[in-house]
């Protein structure tokens, strides 16, 4: 799975991920009715990754009519490694932002749930939540995503990543669909207000103290943040 391809690209499939990575239409609608395979991977990205990347929504869907696989893995760095981290075309569309072809995917059945392989794992909703792109977030919550799945790379939740960011947005749409303020995950326990306090400021502090947080916090630090918070005013506690 993460070994690179063992027989060299023909012409035909250079000249697909060429034409993808040029942004032209035309000749990758010629060469998928010439028979060349949509999901030939030469290098580390096949053409729908690629599609997903640049948010080219004419190309991604001419994949997708032609049978293009949603859920294939690539390597995402510097070379074929076991330790580097492997994406869909969702996910990529997440980290770069590429909202018109994340709404495709979305509705092409794409695996909304469908982690990031090696490395750190981390699942669509909380890498556009890192990221900041509250259009994708909302496509995301819309097609069912679980909101509080806790992510390696984060330890928390989708909500605890976008407190860490600084995503006000992001944070208050998450909570109007019902995330969870505390993720608790076996011996660990996620709380999206010790985040905040940590990491963010008082408007972050302030948005999760009117949703209900506890202002019980898991670490002295962050109860002594929080206290010097609401001494100077900057949060109020109800």
């Amino acid at each position: 799975m993460f070994d690179p391809p063992s027989v060299p690209p023909t012409q035909e499939e250079e000249a697909l991920i060429k034409a993808v990575e040029e942004g032209d239409a035309v000749a990758v609608q010629r060469l998928i009715a010439a028979g060349v395979d949509v999901d030939c991977q030469p290098g580390y990205e096949a053409p729908l990754h690629l599609a997903a990347m640049s948010d080219d929504a004419a190309i991604a869907q001419l994949l997708i009519d032609a049978g293009a696989c949603l859920d294939g893995f690539t390597a995402y760095g510097s070379g074929f490694d076991a330790d580097e981290e492997l994406h869909t075309p969702l996910l990529l569309a997440c980290e770069h932002g590429s909202e018109k072809v994340a709404k495709l995917l979305i509705d092409a059945g794409a695996d909304i749930e469908e982690s990031t392989v090696s490395g750190y794992y981390i699942r669509p909703l909380c890498l556009a939540a890192k990221q900041g792109h509250a259009g994708i977030v909302r496509m995301l919550i819309d097609a069912g995503a679980n909101l509080d799945e806790p992510n390696d790379v984060f330890d928390g939740s989708a909500l605890c990543v976008a407190v860490v960011e600084g995503h006000l947005e992001i944070a208050r749409m998450l909570l109007d669909a019902g995330a969870v303020l505390r993720v608790d995950d076996g011996a660990d326990s996620f709380s999206a207000l010790d985040a905040a306090v940590n990491h963010a400021g008082p408007e972050m502090v302030q948005l999760l103290l009117d949703a209900g947080a506890s202002p019980e916090l898991t670490t002295s630090l962050a109860t002594l943040k929080l206290r010097q918070m609401i001494d100077a005013g900057t949060v109020h506690v109800v």
